[in-house]
Order: C-alpha cells, then structure tokens, then sequence
C-alpha cells in the first residue's frame, strides 16, 4: 500500500539543500513559494493542485524539505507582514 500524504492541509514547509533554505507558506489560505532565489524576487502562488508536484520536484532535485505542523498566527499579534497577489507587503489591519 502506498501512503499518500495530503500536503494542503499543512501549514507551510521549509526546503533545505547545501547552503540555501526557503519557504512555502500559506498565507490566507493561499500557498507561495517564498524562495528569494526566484528571478522575479516575488513570492510565487502555488495552486493547491500542484503543490505535491512541486514539493516532489524540489525532493528529486536533492533538498529536504521539513513540514510546519500547528496553528501559524496571522495579524497583529505575529508582526508578520501578509502578502498580496502581486508580492508587495501589507500590514494586517
């Protein structure tokens, strides 16, 4: 039997090979991939749909790649700033 694991019902990942680490996060139910090595340097959305294929893609391609379990809080209370669709920051109400 091979295990499946559901990937969009976490709350972010961390990805990880030789000297460079980066994130993918759901932000207000809506993934990004959040490598500052991407040439446009703005987060990247990720449909739900291809998530699997993109984490399995980054494992063949030698990162490890760490699941973030928990609630992840969003507003004020976190100080982290959200992000729009077109990467710009914004500050929680």
């Amino acid at each position: 039997m091979i295990y499946k694991v559901d990937y969009t019902t976490k709350q972010g990942f961390l990805l990880h090979s030789a000297d460079h680490w980066f994130a993918i996060r759901k932000v207000m139910g809506v993934w990004y991939d959040l490598n500052s090595l991407q040439k446009s340097h703005k987060p990247i959305k990720i449909k739900d749909f291809y998530l699997s294929a993109f984490l399995d893609s980054a494992v063949k391609q030698g990162y490890t790649i760490y699941v973030v379990h928990g609630k992840m809080s969003m507003g004020k209370e976190s100080n982290l700033p959200l992000c729009d669709s077109v990467g710009s920051m914004l500050e929680p109400n």
